[in-house]
């Protein structure tokens, strides 16, 4: 797939980033070879973006505030039920020349390779099989499709579409929605504020946890192997027409994300996916989890209109089933808090044109003062509306894209879908346009076409300046939204953490999108501003996102039985609460920290004659002495006095022992194990027969013969019973059966043993070899081996031990 970088500023990171964006505008190329367009060079080369601070403040007159036009002429005479405003634009020109369905395409971004323009389909109902044997019929070729067959991804040919749209299986045609990523030998300074050095210092640095990360590109990532990355990471690219050589691509977001990840968590293993639409984050999503089977996955990107908002959509239920597969999904909030407005339809003037504030139907880039700024050329402009209107989808509203012209205001682009009630619609307009010619205002309009009530709306114009109107509220990018997610705001990495005045902010929308009902989200604040050698300095919730997901990765390594839930809770509960009390719509519980290690104190203790038992070692890295990290194997000793002897142990791996050691694996909490000395030492009297199993029952009967010279070893196994590896013994006994087949040993301590038993050559042993043997007050002797005589061909048997 080929794509043009555009520079230009992500404005809201401060007023001093510019930032590449990438963009995918399939008019660009030329439909039949992929050359550029005519003009479009001198934009692809463009210098970045001034920021904002410096960029031209215009006044515009009092009357541009309204359109002051009449409606009919605004309003289109009529829709296209099947193809969206972008494709049926470039279907019509397609009817004329190739050249002007480039033209038409260049105007709406879309993606474009050798004639053919990327598209998602929406059968109609038990039609996807009559759909998927009309694309290829019709010069198509299908490349993905959503888990529950709902929409298809392809490519058609630009003559195909006009057709196609009037095929009975097919409802809907639409541009794919395309993710927004949240941007903007080097550590991160974020590692300070997370206290990366102490956890890193007692060997916790992600072993043993694999992060995956998706996003739009991962350029320049070979490079940093074996230094800001580890030596080796696993790549899958999910893009059309892309290889996984490909990955090494596009866009330097995705290494900047992943270098974070690798200061925080250095043996953890990444795994990279590429994607560009929601299908493809469908498939990369399946990939994680299923087949590579990571334990984080960390996304600073999302879709701003493919859901209502309300945590609910295909991706929020594949989430919902990573997190119950044990992934824990970390989400940037994203970067629209000052580019974002929602509020219900409101016509005060009866024109079908909204109003965003009084009588204002223009919401144009501005410092929010009534001032207005003016946009140079080669600036990538995007909106987005959607609306509470997702399950009988018939209030329909359009966008508009608008330039001002030094007297008025002209249309540069529109989102005129159907909102009907029929099958595959969405309440959703899409517009998009690239700045040009004189420095000058740009806004957007919403019109009413056919409504029966004033919908609540939700729109963002990510992201070359902020709007004059904005909303911080709900400014949420899908699926940061998502209950299951751990959703992360952006925090200045320095004291005092301010919120940065971009970072997308909840609640989230009610049930369907409504303006009340949601949850406060996000979830937590994570640092940017930092330094990458991919962006430097890497400003956003992308930033944000990965040094939570980092974070999550050493919280696994030292509690390894740790599901999503208990590691989010555990870096919940450590936050440094800023804003409101408790978790709030722009800090969520506050600044994210892993704090001082988590170092649980052992108590040792013993009852009778002796000293209390001695650990080694004496406390984990960095901790004190006598306290330890969860996890921890500890060794314990014990010293009873001249005469006396372990009776017991409490607390321990393996309490039923008579040893003088014994071990401990620390739990995450305070702990004490006593050891209990006797002057009374436990044995019992630990016999048992060989014999030749005839009837193979398992049970010795008198007339069976007995066998001697079966050698028969009992070792302690220093571990509990239900232990099954060997460990330095401390007890040994050894034997051979008389020959009336016994073996028989005397005054054998309280503990867990191997019982080893080797037949002599003409017998067979069907049991297994080596036996767990637990000896206490419930061991009751003998204990029975059966053996046959080896014969060849015989029969498989294993005897009973008892």
């Amino acid at each position: 797939m080929n794509l043009i970088r555009i520079s230009k500023l992500w404005g809201g990171h401060g007023g001093h980033l510019a930032v590449t964006a990438i963009v995918r505008l399939a008019a660009i190329l030329a439909l039949t070879g992929g050359a550029l367009a005519p003009g479009m060079a001198e934009i692809a080369l463009a210098a970045p973006s001034a920021p904002m601070a410096a960029w031209e403040i215009m006044t515009l007159p009092a009357d541009a505030q309204t359109l002051n036009i009449d409606p009919a002429l605004f309003l289109p005479a009529a829709k296209l039920p099947v193809l969206d405003t972008a494709l049926s634009e470039v279907a019509a020109a397609a009817g004329a020349s190739p050249e002007q369905a480039l033209a038409a395409a260049q105007a709406h971004g879309q993606a474009a390779r050798d004639g053919r323009v990327q598209v998602h389909i929406v059968p109609q109902l038990d039609q996807v099989d009559a759909v998927l044997q009309a694309l290829p019929a019709a010069g198509g070729e299908i490349t993905g499709m959503s888990g529950d067959r709902a929409v298809i991804q392809a490519w058609l040919p630009v003559q195909a579409l006009t057709p196609l749209a009037e095929h009975p299986a097919i409802a809907r045609i639409r541009q794919p929605a395309v993710q927004s990523l949240s941007q903007g030998a080097v550590r991160s300074e974020g590692g300070e504020a997370l206290n990366v050095a102490a956890w890193h210092a007692a060997g916790i640095r992600g072993a043993g946890v694999k992060v995956g990360i998706i996003d739009g590109g991962y350029m320049g990532y070979p490079n940093l192997l074996g230094s800001e990355l580890p030596a080796a990471v696993t790549v899958r690219n999910f893009v059309d027409f892309e290889t996984d050589a490909d990955v090494n691509g596009t866009t330097e977001h995705g290494t900047a994300c992943a270098e974070i990840i690798h200061d925080i968590a250095p043996n953890a293993q990444l795994f990279f996916a590429k994607i560009s639409t929601l299908i493809d984050a469908e498939e990369a999503v399946d990939w994680l989890v299923n087949t590579v089977q990571v334990d984080v996955i960390s996304y600073s990107g999302g879709f701003p209109a493919v859901a209502p908002g309300d945590g609910t959509g295909r991706l929020a239920d594949l989430i919902a089933q990573a997190r119950s597969a044990g992934v824990l999904w970390v989400n940037a909030a994203g970067n629209e808090s000052d580019a974002h407005w929602g509020g219900s339809f409101a016509d005060s003037d009866g024109d079908d044109i909204h109003n965003f504030n009084g009588s204002q139907e223009v919401n144009y880039f501005g410092p929010g003062d009534g001032a207005v700024y003016g946009i140079p050329a080669g600036n990538l402009i995007l909106g987005f509306l959607r609306w509470d209107d997702w399950s009988v989808v018939d209030q329909d509203y359009d966008l508009y894209l608008l330039r001002w012209n030094g007297v008025g205001w002209d249309t540069v682009a529109r989102g005129i879908d159907t909102q009907d009630g029929g099958p595959g619609q969405q309440p959703v307009e899409v517009v998009g346009a690239i700045s040009d010619g004189e420095t000058t205002a740009y806004g957007f309009a919403i019109t009413r076409y056919r409504a029966t009530r004033g919908a609540h709306f939700e729109f963002f114009a990510p992201k070359v300046a902020s709007l004059d109107e904005a909303v911080a509220a709900r400014s949420l990018i899908h699926p940061a939204d998502v209950q299951a997610v751990l959703t992360v705001g952006a925090l200045a990495y320095a004291d005092p953490y301010t919120l940065e005045s971009f970072s997308s902010q909840g609640p989230t929308n009610g049930p369907g999108g409504t303006a009340s009902g949601g949850i406060v989200k996000p979830n937590l604040g994570g640092y940017d501003g930092v330094s990458t050698v991919s962006l430097r300095p890497f400003f956003g919730t992308s930033a944000a996102a990965p040094h939570v997901a980092g974070a999550a990765a050493l919280v696994a390594t030292l509690f390894p039985s740790y599901g999503p839930s208990q590691i989010q809770s555990y870096l919940e509960g450590r936050a440094v609460d800023l804003g409101a009390a408790g978790q709030d719509n722009g800090y969520g519980w506050g600044r994210v920290t892993l704090g001082a290690l988590p170092c649980y104190a052992l108590a040792l203790r013993h009852t009778g004659q002796g000293s209390d038992p001695t650990a080694t070692p004496a406390n984990s890295p960095g901790c004190a002495a006598g306290k330890f990290l969860a996890g921890t194997a500890i060794s314990l000793k014990a010293t009873p006095a001249a005469q006396w002897y372990v009776g017991s142990w409490m607390g321990t791996n393996n309490d039923n022992s008579t040893n003088l050691t014994n071990k401990l694996t620390m739990p995450a909490a305070a702990h004490q194990v006593t050891v209990a000395y006797t002057d009374t030492l436990q044995t019992v009297e630990l016999w048992g027969r060989a014999f030749v199993d005839a009837n193979r029952n398992g049970k010795f009967e008198q007339d069976e013969d007995r066998v001697e010279d079966v050698k028969v070893t009992l070792v302690d196994t220093g571990l509990n019973a239900a232990a099954n590896a060997p460990a330095a013994a401390d007890y040994r006994r050894t034997g051979v059966t008389d020959a009336d087949g016994i073996f028989r040993w005397q005054q054998v301590p309280y503990n867990s043993y191997y019982l080893t038993i080797e037949p002599p050559a003409e017998y067979v042993l069907r049991g297994t070899e080596k036996r767990v043997v637990i000896v206490n007050e419930m061991f009751k002797p003998p204990i029975l081996i059966g053996v046959v005589v080896r014969v060849p061909g015989m029969t498989a048997y294993m005897p009973i031990l008892r």
